[in-house]
């Protein structure tokens, strides 16, 4: 059972991004391997995001970029994935927003409702990287990537 919630926010020039906060809230550890799946919700709807993985090239600890490998969260224990996504309209249909995000972990089957807050309030998601709706992630880690308080 994990817990979820947005830290530390970043943007300019039409990218926002930060990380996704999950927090072991059961009393086992739990293990992960790899990427999130992120869906958006809105009005009682759940939109695929295209998600890419690290297309970007954004995402690393010191400056090491970051492959996917074997975490375990003892209980209480936190991971972090960090994310980015395009807010900029490059056609004349408008991009969606979003009330919340819905994160399933790797190798989950319960997925997390995260509720959209400022600065990623709603969360609007454009068209990039020949998605429709385009976020960029980073592999689960034990490290945040921004290195700031959660």
């Amino acid at each position: 059972m994990l817990t979820s919630h947005f830290a530390s926010p970043n943007g300019a020039a039409g990218t926002l991004g930060g990380e996704i906060v999950l927090q072991n809230s059961s009393d086992a550890p739990c293990t992960m391997d790899g990427y999130t799946n992120l869906r958006g919700y809105a009005g009682g709807t759940a939109t695929q995001l295209g998600v890419t993985h690290d297309i970007t090239g954004f995402f690393k600890i010191d400056g090491v970029p970051i492959t996917p490998e074997l975490i375990t969260l003892r209980p209480g224990e936190i991971a972090y994935v960090a994310f980015v996504y395009s807010d900029v309209q490059s056609s004349s249909t408008a991009c969606p927003s979003f009330t919340a995000l819905l994160v399933t972990p790797p190798q989950g089957r319960n997925e997390v409702r995260m509720n959209a807050v400022a600065p990623f309030s709603p969360l609007m998601m454009c068209r990039a990287h020949g998605a429709a709706i385009w976020v960029d992630e980073a592999a689960v880690s034990l490290t945040s990537y921004f290195a700031l308080d959660p």
